[in-house]
């Protein structure tokens, strides 16, 4: 994986601007914060699977495998994260050669 890719994840982690884990994920999902859900590919499926519509209806990038998302957040077993900065997960989309998600629509106020 790129370096810059994992650089900027680093980033927004020591920015406090990831959580990690299906409930973590979940909550910032519930709450309107997650800008991006962050897969292992090839981890368990379950915990994906587990996780709310909303969050899995959030932008998502697969990470491959030799990524080690596990490793990045210095877990044992770890096969989701969530961005919970709109500006980190347009730059982490861009660093993966990914197209930015489309901005979330506003409510009329009226």
């Amino acid at each position: 994986m790129d370096r810059r890719l994992t650089g900027l994840i680093g980033l927004a982690r020591r920015a406090g601007r990831v959580v990690v884990g299906t409930t973590r994920v979940d909550e910032a999902a519930r709450g309107g914060t997650l800008a991006l859900l962050l897969v292992q590919r090839g981890g368990k499926q379950t915990a994906v699977r587990r996780l709310s519509p909303k969050a899995r209806a959030a932008p998502r990038l697969e990470l491959p495998r030799t990524a080690g998302l596990a490793g990045m957040f210095g877990r044992s077993n770890l096969a989701v994260a969530g961005v919970t900065d709109s500006g980190f997960a347009v730059r982490i989309l861009a660093a993966a050669g990914e197209p930015a998600p489309p901005p979330p629509l506003q409510r009329d106020p009226h």
